[in-house]
């Protein structure tokens, strides 16, 4: 199993759901860093509209940085082998 972050947050009056690798307090007051930001496997059949608004949002981001009063909840998850989980950002590239 591997552990990462959910984290939701308030955007634009909508809810959305984010995968990262890491979560840290930056230096910055009132803002929690999120990197190796990740999402769950592609379907054929599906695509929510948040999880394709994330997608666009953050295709080329490392790191961002939200608003601690915009988080609604960080969830520490174990994720089973099968669940794919696809990185927007290869560090290796």
């Amino acid at each position: 199993m591997r552990k990462i972050y959910k984290l939701q947050f308030y955007q634009d009056k909508d809810i959305l759901t984010l995968y990262a690798g890491t979560v840290n307090p930056p230096s910055f007051l009132g803002l929690i860093e999120v990197s190796d930001i990740m999402f769950m496997g592609e379907s054929d059949i599906l695509v929510t509209p948040n999880e394709d608004k994330i997608r666009n949002e953050f295709k080329n981001v490392e790191s961002t940085y939200l608003p601690v009063n915009s988080i609604v909840r960080i969830d520490y998850v174990n994720l089973e082998k099968e669940t794919p989980v696809i990185r927007l950002h290869d560090k290796n590239k």
